[in-house]
């Protein structure tokens, strides 16, 4: 009941419709939702169809088979792939920092050169995932660097 109070105060009143109607209720009104409005996640994100650009907008008849229940193959399939991408951010997230973490604090241009080559790397890795996943800015990165005095070695990690 709390998801339903959060809903109507963001000024989703259908959603919180279905967030507080039994589950029976609840599937048709997303189907409707999803065929009327296009497939959204909770969160209010657009879900796209698969392997185009555009938001996934359900037919009458998946809208149908959403009310009685069934996942619809096509939003299955988009779930799928927003949670395959949702991995994949958070696997790159973590090496991103630590390569950003290393550089502001290296000592020495050697030790920054290292780096440096472990963020091309980094950046030819992610360039298959076609902007899923940031790449690294090597600019911004010496930008970024601490300034002389506060330098820490992290050659070690």
């Amino acid at each position: 009941m709390t998801q339903a109070v959060d809903l109507i105060t963001k000024g989703q009143y259908l959603r919180a419709t279905e967030a507080a109607a039994p589950m029976m209720v609840s599937n048709v009104l997303k189907g409707v939702r999803m065929w009327a409005n296009g497939a959204t996640t909770q969160k209010g994100r657009i879900l796209f169809e698969a392997g185009e650009d555009r938001q996934l907008q359900l037919s009458v008849f998946e809208a149908g088979a959403q009310g009685l229940g069934f996942t619809p193959e096509r939003l299955s399939k988009s779930y799928s792939i927003q949670e395959e991408n949702r991995n994949l951010q958070e696997r790159y997230r973590d090496m991103r920092e630590a390569i950003r973490t290393r550089y502001r604090f290296a000592r020495t241009g050697k030790v920054r050169l290292e780096i440096i080559k472990m963020a091309m790397d980094y950046n030819r890795k992610v360039a298959r995932f076609d902007n899923i996943v940031p790449s690294i800015n090597i600019k911004e990165l010496r930008r970024k660097q601490k300034p002389r005095g506060q330098e820490t070695n992290f050659a070690n990690m």
